[in-house]
């Protein structure tokens, strides 16, 4: 069986591809997108292939931009696919398992880390984009240095939180928005000190063992149909499935209302007006259903 060892050479901008198998290693690479990376001041981690070997990300951290192509695994040939600008674009790349999502852990201060999602089903770079939807925000009093996120073989991806002994995960990371559920210090590793340069080792070390389609993450979140929708003050909520814990995102995916404890109706009169996603969580935190509404 052979496989393709994928080199981004960011001095000379082009994508190296060496076929490696159980007779050896290629000594010349296949040769592609010569003339179109940019310089990433030695940073050349910032690369990912998802899990399907069709799709290759990557940044340049000098000026915050994102490259996107399409890799060919039968002849090894990397192409083009989309390129555009992250603002505050310091931090590593993933993929969703399914490859429709990439998920961008950037650094716009020095105590904070966004996670952005970014949508791929479309082939308009603009509408890629214009995808951008940040599904968490997480503060860190130490000060966050360059964060590498990576999916592990639980189907979930894992990020190491600066001068914590933690990781922040993205439990469904191929559901858009909220939906994917990122909890903070989801793995928490006492006695330990990291700093968000670790290498981060949740890898796919056997992707032949990952089998995705029979992983349990959990229940899929139940889409609810939210009344009286607009609403000016309370909105009503459902006793079934069973939660205790509801939780409203604006469309930044901030979190700005929380409340614990089942209640019939939820006070949203405090909200600006606008467009907001309500979850509902069981006693774990998993997402048992969500729906959208808009505040008058």
């Amino acid at each position: 069986l052979d496989y393709w060892v994928i080199v981004a050479d960011h001095l000379l901008r082009r994508i190296l591809a060496f076929r490696t198998g159980p007779g050896g290693t290629d000594t010349i690479p296949v040769v592609s997108a010569t003339g179109v990376l940019e310089s990433t001041l030695g940073h050349s981690d910032n690369m990912v292939l998802n899990a399907q070997g069709t799709m290759i990300a990557t940044r340049s951290l000098d000026t915050d931009r994102i490259y996107l192509f399409s890799f060919d695994p039968i002849d090894g040939t990397a192409s083009l696919f989309a390129e555009f600008v992250d603002e505050f674009g310091a931090g590593g790349l993933e993929f969703s398992p399914n490859g429709q999502f990439l998920y961008s852990i950037r650094v716009p201060a020095f105590d904070q880390v966004e996670y952005v999602q970014w949508d791929l089903s479309s082939n308009d770079p603009q509408t890629i984009y214009d995808s951008a939807n940040v599904v968490h925000v997480e503060q860190v009093p130490g000060g966050m240095l360059v964060p590498w996120p990576r999916l592990g073989p639980d189907g979930c991806i894992h990020v190491p939180v600066a001068f914590e002994h933690h990781y922040t995960s993205i439990l469904m990371p191929d559901l858009a928005g909220p939906a994917c559920q990122v909890v903070s210090a989801y793995i928490d590793l006492p006695g330990s000190w990291m700093d968000g340069r670790t290498t981060n080792q949740c890898k796919r070390y056997h992707d032949s063992e990952l089998d995705l389609s029979v992983a349990d993450r959990g229940p899929v979140p139940v889409e609810l149909d939210l009344w009286p929708n607009p609403t000016s003050g309370l909105l009503n909520l459902p006793a079934e499935p069973a939660w205790v814990r509801a939780q409203v995102y604006d469309l930044r995916g901030r979190s700005v209302l929380d409340r614990t404890g089942k209640q019939a109706t939820l006070d949203v009169a405090a909200l600006a007006p606008g467009a907001y996603t309500l979850m509902l969580r069981d006693p774990l935190g998993r997402a048992v259903a969500r729906g959208t509404f808009v505040r008058e």
